[in-house]
């Protein structure tokens, strides 16, 4: 197995531990450390929901859903505005698991060793950003939009199980700035409760374009077959034909 080097996180357990996150569709609060209690933990800093580069990284991970699980380890995501609608599609569409409300923004204050890091807007037209993006919504495989606060930068945690502390952690400098694959499942491997592990990972040939591929095909399936409605207006039919 090709192990990938990274440094040691900045991060301290205690910085995360003690955060209350929520869950909106059953409106409870816990604290994070419940996500590591018992299992280690890859937790997904969003910077913003319908954005395409991060529903791209989204994509990217999920992807790795089965392998990382059969790893022993749990896969979650967490956002900082609920805006109707967005934490559904996100989870449901791009992650394909359990997101989470971070109304305090504790990890994302974590990440930037206790102060909230921004991107800047300008950077939006630099080259390996616009050309993140394009590439991101190439033929219409990912759909995204411009609600919510996008500014707030994020990253990925990758937390060893109870008091084993973190393993891995990925800062946003920039949208589009992808936590390594490489790193990620070198760490998840690090954390790894199953050692007896019989899968091979040959980190240095995994092309993370098909994971993202496949996943795009898989989402423009499932809307192919969904029963459209739309909503009628004044003007006509939005989200496609209901008259």
């Amino acid at each position: 197995m090709t192990i990938a080097s990274f440094p040691t996180p900045k991060t301290s357990l205690e910085a995360i531990s003690e955060i209350l996150l929520r869950d909106v569709n059953e409106d409870s609060t816990f604290k994070a450390s419940i996500l590591w209690q018992h299992s280690p933990a890859l937790i997904f800093v969003v910077r913003r929901p319908g954005c395409w580069l991060c529903r791209e990284e989204a994509l990217k991970l999920s992807n790795m859903r089965a392998l990382i699980t059969e790893m022993g380890i749990n896969m979650y995501a967490v956002v900082h505005e609920n805006i109707k609608g967005q934490i559904e599609e996100f989870a449901n569409e791009y992650w394909h698991g359990k997101v989470y409300l971070d109304d305090s923004k504790g990890f994302y204050k974590a990440l930037g060793g206790g102060q909230l890091r921004f991107f800047k807007a300008l950077n939006l037209f630099k080259p390996f950003v616009f050309g993140s993006i394009l590439r991101a919504g190439r033929k219409g495989e990912i759909k995204g939009n411009f609600v919510g606060e996008g500014r707030i930068l994020g990253g990925l945690y990758i937390v060893n199980a109870g008091e084993g502390g973190l393993v891995y952690e990925h800062i946003e400098t920039i949208a589009g700035d992808h936590a390594s694959v490489n790193e990620v499942l070198s760490a998840c491997d690090i954390v790894s409760t199953k050692k007896d592990k019989s899968h091979t990972i040959e980190l240095t040939k995994m092309n993370t374009d098909i994971f993202v591929k496949k996943a795009a095909e898989e989402i423009g399936e499932k809307k192919k077959a969904k029963k459209i409605v739309g909503i009628c207006t004044e003007d006509g039919c939005e989200d496609g034909g209901c008259c």
